[in-house]
């Protein structure tokens, strides 16, 4: 009898052991809880910025509950071009990423930066997304630099904005532009002098005098930013969709998400790269509208000029390109031609509508 009774203990001590070595290898929902650190030079008025919100609530929805985020806008964290380093070193877990602020880092990236490949925002996105995807130098240099790139955002074709009425191409000379990247060998090409500022810092240049106008900003930025205030004069150069944006996230964070909960970013991913154009094209009728509203006045240059400044510029910015990253020993040629093939490929039933033409549609209206 005492045997049994022994017999029943040890069996039920087995059963409870195992029961709590079970538990134990199965993680709680406290311990996949996670807030992530959010930092965003944009801010949270940006359109995309709107949307960006939109994929976090998804993705808390998606994990339960378990993946939150704080938000950190307009460069309340760090500053626009200090967001690379700040997530590759931990300062924050998440943040927008241009590849116009980190060629050093990302060099490969920096094939968006060349101007007068494309206009369409379409073809931009999906062919940054499949070369990723396909191309493991691509994905090496984000690896390298202890990112995950998590989503991909399409950037629009950059405006040039002015102080003054630049009807022609020669009004540019002499004038002082803030630019980003490659674009200041362009502007420096027909004349003008390029000054290097940060987006936050371009308003009160162009009040102060510092500057007599600004690129390297698309529709929904300028509007944002309400350039239009300081410099009412735009146009639409042809420099085409200029830097590679994403969010990245730093890959420390990324290996502590559950399986479960890397899908789910996978999934609003995915959803929010699709999203984007249809969101695009809508927000962009309200900000050409705002920026018309706002005193805003679109110049279009003559056929030639627009050749010109292509002629002049495309050509130096794509060699000085390549021989950087082949002085680095970087597959520049291969990176160039894959992305212009894609680029190519995507153009052909793209639904973006260039905002610019949007611009000169309600401006005719507003004189009549």
């Amino acid at each position: 009898m005492l045997k049994k009774a022994l017999n029943k203990q040890a069996w039920i001590c087995v059963i409870t052991l195992c029961l709590l070595l079970l538990a134990s290898a199965i993680p709680s929902a406290a311990e996949n809880k996670i807030t992530i650190r959010y930092a965003s030079g944009w801010p949270a008025t940006h359109s995309t910025s709107k949307q960006i919100v939109n994929w976090q609530k998804r993705i808390t929805e998606l994990t339960k509950g378990e993946v939150t985020f704080q938000n950190y806008w307009g460069g309340a964290l760090v500053k626009m071009k200090e967001t690379l380093t700040a997530v590759k070193n931990g300062i924050a877990d998440l943040g927008l990423g241009l590849s116009v602020y980190a060629p050093s880092y990302l060099p490969l990236s920096s094939v968006t930066d060349i101007p007068f490949i494309t206009s369409d925002s379409y073809a931009q996105l999906n062919a940054c997304k499949d070369l990723y995807d396909s191309f493991k130098p691509f994905q090496a240099e984000y690896e390298k630099n202890n990112l995950v790139p998590v989503a991909w955002i399409a950037s629009e074709p950059t405006l040039l904005g002015s102080k003054t009425d630049i009807k022609r191409l020669s009004d540019l000379k002499g004038l002082k532009i803030r630019v980003t990247g490659y674009l200041s060998q362009v502007i420096s090409a027909v004349g003008a002098s390029p000054i290097a500022l940060s987006g936050s810092q371009v308003y009160e240049a162009l009040e102060r005098g510092t500057i007599d106008g600004y690129t390297g900003a698309n529709l929904r930025y300028a509007t944002a930013m309400k350039f239009y205030e300081a410099a009412k004069y735009f146009l639409d150069p042809g420099f085409g969709t200029y830097v590679t944006i994403n969010l990245i996230m730093n890959k420390q964070i990324w290996e502590k998400l559950s399986p479960a909960n890397k899908e789910a970013f996978q999934k609003a991913g995915n959803e929010f790269q699709d999203h984007q154009i249809k969101a695009m094209n809508k927000a962009n009728i309200k900000n050409a509208q705002t920026l018309i509203d706002g005193g805003g006045i679109p110049i279009v240059w003559p056929k030639e000029d627009l050749q010109k400044i292509e002629t002049v510029g495309g050509p130096v910015v794509e060699k000085a390109w390549i021989k950087s990253l082949k002085d680095r020993g970087l597959p520049a040629e291969e990176m160039l031609s894959r992305y212009k093939g894609l680029v190519k490929k995507y153009e052909t039933n793209s639904p973006y509508v260039n905002p610019f033409k949007i611009c000169l549609k309600l401006y005719e209206q507003k004189k009549k």
